[in-house]
């Protein structure tokens, strides 16, 4: 299990170059390389995510945007935090430093 939580930006773009959109399904992540698509779950609710952004150190797995955190919990505000399961997709096309980071977890 890992742990959500969502976030806006008061920056415009991302740590990919993409305008942020808290209505995109997107995520930020330290642990995921950029462009990942991630399958994540909560009970029977799933989402498919790709990682445009970078979150700060801390105990948070991935940074969620609003629209994708009220698809696992329509009361995700009054949550704020969520136990969510994260299953990889597709990794990012050329990235070298994708299975690195997957061992260093």
């Amino acid at each position: 299990m890992s742990i959500a939580t969502y976030y806006t930006l008061s920056r415009q773009r991302c740590a990919d170059g993409s305008r942020f959109n808290p209505r995109a399904m997107t995520c930020a992540s330290r642990v995921y390389p950029l462009h990942t698509r991630l399958l994540v779950s909560r009970g029977g609710r799933k989402i498919v995510l790709t990682v445009t952004d970078r979150t700060a150190q801390g105990r948070c797995n991935l940074d969620l945007t609003p629209a994708a955190m009220a698809h696992l919990c329509p009361d995700y505000k009054t949550v704020g935090v969520l136990r969510v399961r994260i299953r990889v997709l597709s990794p990012p096309k050329h990235h070298h430093s994708f299975s690195s980071a997957f061992h260093k977890r």
